[in-house]
């Protein structure tokens, strides 16, 4: 074999090798182009999308919690067989109160200013040294707002959004100061108790 055939050997490979690489890359270098000129990808973009409420939701989550736990009532350590419940369905609530006391009466009232209120009293309380004491102890205020109303709360509660403020009167004209402050040691004991009567129920 002479010197020419050989470099016309090594020509022909070269050349075959050559277009061999060029079929090959030609589509990659293509489809390299293509995708620089196309839109970016929307599944990268929708995880970005998705990333910024799901790190909000963990605060909001928390901030709902937080809220519902300081509009719930505190727990009681009373024990449950040691207290009564009375529905005082004008305002639709249930009052708790510890057994052992007597009966009493309650009626439900408004302030001059709207402001409702159930006022709880027994005859067995009423003294002569006040002019037509009835023998009221305590009266529960819903959303006690003015000045005159805060002033006479002693404690309170958040049940479902609205307050309602247990109100102790004095034991100034009582004809028996003994029996009124168990009336009164009653109802502040199981104050926290206070809770809303079911729907199902009001109707």
């Amino acid at each position: 074999m002479t010197q020419q055939q050989n470099k016309k050997r090594i020509k022909l490979f070269i050349l075959t090798g050559i277009a061999a690489l060029v079929l090959i890359g030609a589509p990659l270098v293509w489809r390299a182009f293509e995708q620089s000129q196309a839109e970016p990808d929307p599944f990268l973009t929708t995880d970005v999308a998705e990333q910024e409420p799901a790190a909000a939701v963990p605060a909001e989550a928390s901030q709902t919690t937080s809220d519902e736990q300081s509009d719930a009532p505190a727990e009681s350590t009373l024990d449950p067989d040691s207290v009564s419940t009375i529905d005082i369905e004008p305002m639709g609530i249930t009052i708790s109160y510890v057994r052992g006391i007597p009966g009493f009466e309650f009626v439900v009232k408004r302030t001059a200013t709207g402001t409702q209120y159930v006022q709880f009293l027994s005859p067995d309380l009423a003294g002569e040294t006040c002019t037509d004491d009835e023998g009221t102890f305590a009266a529960i205020i819903k959303n006690p707002t003015s000045e005159e109303d805060q002033a006479t709360i002693t404690d309170s509660v958040t049940v479902e959004g609205d307050e309602y403020g247990l109100s102790l009167d004095s034991d100034n004209c009582t004809s028996n100061q003994e029996l009124f402050a168990e009336y009164q040691d009653s109802f502040s004991e199981a104050f926290s108790l206070l809770r809303l009567i079911p729907a199902d129920l009001d109707s």
